[in-house]
């Protein structure tokens, strides 16, 4: 039997992680003898398998058998958290089309604590729609006008925006200033 009570601070943070993206509340499905932890939670007809696993690098073969038995239960998306990430050919099988967005890989460290609690980390938000073309329409520009914020950065990956969209971010400046400032989202 594996003990799993040093995965809790990760299992809390993924639970904010996916409260945060709009997802439900997360629910055990699976633990036991095999080195696995595995939960599920849901956002209308979308649901994410997440997987607690404590190989050091995580191969094909458990990559396949994680998407097999995923996709056998109906998920669409699937959470890795392990101790250092994929192996290099199991990170390249990630790589094509088939598989753009279905699999996203968080190392333990990663979710040692809840980056965007932390008091550093000022307020990022989507915008909708309609306040990008009103913003758009104020700074009379185009979107890839301007600043980027990579789809790789910590808080992007955290929310899971898409790339293309537009972020507000509110930081604090000072005692009580604030300034507003904008990123597009980009590869």
């Amino acid at each position: 039997m594996e003990d799993w009570s040093a995965w809790a601070p990760q299992l809390l943070n993924v639970q904010k992680m996916l409260a945060h993206r709009g997802y439900g509340a997360v629910r055990p499905l699976m633990h036991g003898a095999d080195p696995l932890l595995v939960c599920s939670c849901r956002a209308g007809a979308d649901t994410v398998f997440v997987y607690f696993l404590k190989e050091t690098k995580v191969g094909v073969r458990t990559l396949r058998k994680i998407q097999q038995e995923c996709e056998a239960a109906g998920g669409q998306r699937v959470i890795l958290v392990t101790e250092d990430g994929l192996t290099p050919f199991a990170a390249k099988e990630l790589e094509g089309p088939d598989h753009a967005g279905e699999v996203e890989v968080f190392k333990r460290r990663e979710l040692a604590f809840c980056l965007v609690e932390h008091s550093l980390v000022p307020k990022h938000e989507l915008l909708s729609a309609a306040e990008r073309r009103q913003l758009l329409q104020k700074l009379r520009c185009k979107a890839t006008a301007l600043p980027r914020l990579k789809d790789a950065d910590p808080v992007a990956r955290f929310y899971r925006f898409p790339i293309g969209g537009v972020v507000r971010i509110h930081r604090n400046i000072g005692t009580s200033n604030q300034e507003i400032y904008y990123r597009l989202v980009a590869a």
